[in-house]
């Protein structure tokens, strides 16, 4: 991944990506397309990256982590699948 965030809550998202070694991040206003270009390079060359990305998903699959998130979500706005599925 590369991240590159622009507002609300997207900076704090790209710093846990970067974090986790999860891919990298790059501001806004520091965007070119060098800069972007080399940032990919990196993360698609850079066996560190694929491999945490690999653990974090095995870690989300066995705690369940999508659905825990959706249930997250839904007890936050008060939704029922039933009501999301309208």
């Amino acid at each position: 991944m590369v991240a590159i965030p622009v507002t609300n809550d997207q900076p704090g998202v790209a710093a846990r990506i970067v974090y986790s070694k999860t891919g990298l991040a790059l501001p806004l206003p520091e965007l070119t397309t060098p800069k972007l270009a080399s940032l990919i390079d990196e993360v698609l060359t850079n066996g560190i990256y694929r491999k945490n990305v690999q653990a974090m998903k095995r870690a989300i699959a066995k705690t369940n982590g999508l659905e825990k998130a959706v249930d997250l979500l839904e007890e936050a706005f008060q939704l029922t699948r039933e009501t999301v599925a309208r």
